[in-house]
């Protein structure tokens, strides 16, 4: 790395001032006039003097992002996350998994924002821009939904509680338990009181319970609960849910010599649709 960097992907900039006037007043250089989309790390290298064929004089290829006369500037700012989803989702250097997802989210929310189009149309068509497949955009998206509002109203998640949260980008019935208005992605609380009363009345109830999954993934990782018993146990709460309006008892599982036994019952009550869990 230190002899050369091969130009195969260029680096991307765009003009400062193509920024909002929010996000351009972060900038102090007055002698500034661009920012780089993609190839960060590839400046850094630059920059570091460590690459010897290279001195802060030397020029180097790069593709410049212009906004179109007649493109938003919402158009603009997708088709600048298009680029960074191409290089960084799928090729030149993967990101974690939460990054990813976080990426896909504000891709597809930003169109389901600014573009006359349904969610299942965005995922189709996010997944045919990017070369994956819609199941992996939509799963990624439904998850980072739940994993963003978990740490916008509760305890923040630790990464590691990423895998735990599968069930709830799998299951149509778990993510209504907790709240998500799938084809909006947004949780019900946050819609107006008239919308709250007329079609979520259960919508704080719902809060509730999601505020707790810290709490109980964390008591379900020290049990020794893998993520997919952890998905399953919910999956089967819900399921049980549909015929016992009254009450149960879930029992939890850890593996233990090979086999599985049980280590804790979450009981759990009923309130219309909610499904209130007590460790």
């Amino acid at each position: 790395m230190k002899q050369n960097i091969k130009w195969v992907n260029r680096i991307v900039v765009r003009e400062i001032d193509t920024l909002t006037d929010e996000r351009k007043f972060k900038f102090n250089d007055e002698d500034a006039k661009y920012i780089v989309v993609e190839g960060n790390n590839r400046l850094a290298c630059l920059k570091s003097g460590e690459i010897r064929s290279y001195s802060t004089d030397t020029k180097i290829p790069v593709l410049l992002a212009v906004k179109e006369e007649r493109e938003s500037i919402e158009e603009f700012e997708t088709e600048l996350k298009v680029t960074q989803g191409i290089a960084n989702v799928m090729v030149v250097k993967p990101w974690s998994d939460i990054s990813k997802a976080k990426h896909l989210y504000e891709l597809c929310t930003n169109k389901l924002k600014y573009e006359n189009k349904n969610l299942a149309s965005i995922i189709r068509e996010t997944s045919f821009e990017l070369g994956m497949s819609s199941s992996d955009v939509r799963k990624s998206i439904l998850r980072y939904a739940f994993y963003r509002e978990i740490n916008r109203i509760s305890d923040t998640i630790p990464d590691r509680y990423w895998g735990y949260l599968e069930g709830l980008d799998k299951n149509k019935e778990l993510r209504a338990s907790f709240g998500l208005v799938k084809e909006k992605l947004e949780f019900e609380w946050t819609f107006d009181e008239e919308t709250l009363i007329e079609l979520y009345p259960d919508a704080d109830l719902k809060r509730e319970l999601l505020v707790e999954i810290p709490s109980i993934i964390e008591s379900a990782e020290h049990d020794g609960l893998n993520t997919k018993q952890f998905r399953d146990t919910l999956v089967h709460i819900v399921n049980e849910n549909k015929n016992n309006p009254e009450g149960f008892s879930i029992p939890l599982y850890s593996s233990k010599n090979g086999y599985l036994s049980p280590t804790k019952s979450y009981t759990c009550f009923i309130h219309s649709s909610v499904v209130f869990l007590f460790i």
